[in-house]
C-alpha cells in the first residue's frame, strides 16, 4: 500500500468512528447532538486556533482616539483667540480726536469785540439755530470788517440801536 491508501484508510477509520460516537451522543436524549473531534487532533498547527495575550492589539481593530475631530480645530481658535487678546492688552487704545467745534474762531472773535455780555449772548443765540447753520459757517471764514459790519448790523436792527 502507498501513502494515499494509507491516508484514505485512516479517514475511512475516522469517518466510521465519528458515526458511532455521533450514534452513542444522539441515543442519549438530555444532551444535544454535537460534531466533536477527536482528542488527538492537534491544534497548535492552525495560526487561529492561538489564543492572543489579554492586553495585545487585534489587527482588526483601530486603535481608539483619545481626542475629538474637532479638538484640533478647537485648539487652534484658543491660541487665535489669546494672541488676539494679549496684542489688545499690549497696545494702547488708540486717541479719540477732540470733538472740537468748527466754529470755534468764529466764536473767539466774537468774544473779542468791545460788546456787553448781554450782547454777545444775543448774538450767540441768534447764531446757535439750526437756521443759521449757513450763516455760522460764512462768519467764521469771513475777515474781521465783514464781522464786525454784520454784527453792527444785527444789534441795530434787533435792539434798535444806533451805533
Amino acid at each position: 500500500m502507498d501513502s494515499a491508501d494509507l491516508n484514505s484508510d485512516a479517514t475511512y477509520e475516522d469517518q466510521i468512528s465519528d458515526a458511532t460516537y455521533e450514534a452513542q451522543v444522539s441515543d442519549d436524549s438530555d444532551t444535544l447532538s454535537t460534531h466533536r473531534s477527536h482528542a488527538n487532533v492537534d491544534n497548535t498547527s492552525h495560526a487561529g486556533a492561538k489564543k492572543r495575550p489579554r492586553r495585545s492589539k487585534s489587527p482588526t481593530n483601530k486603535p481608539m482616539r483619545t481626542e475629538s475631530p474637532f479638538a484640533q480645530c478647537i485648539e487652534n481658535i484658543r491660541g487665535t483667540m489669546e494672541s488676539l487678546r494679549d496684542t489688545l492688552a499690549a497696545t494702547a487704545p488708540p486717541q479719540t480726536p477732540d470733538q472740537t467745534d468748527p466754529h470755534a474762531s468764529l466764536w473767539h472773535r466774537l468774544e473779542a469785540m468791545p460788546l456787553t455780555p448781554e450782547q454777545k449772548v444775543l448774538i450767540g443765540e441768534h447764531l446757535s439755530t439750526k437756521d443759521n447753520k449757513g450763516k455760522r459757517g460764512w462768519l467764521c471764514y469771513a475777515s474781521d470788517a465783514t464781522l464786525n459790519a454784520w454784527v453792527f448790523k444785527y444789534l441795530r436792527e434787533k435792539e434798535g440801536l444806533n451805533l
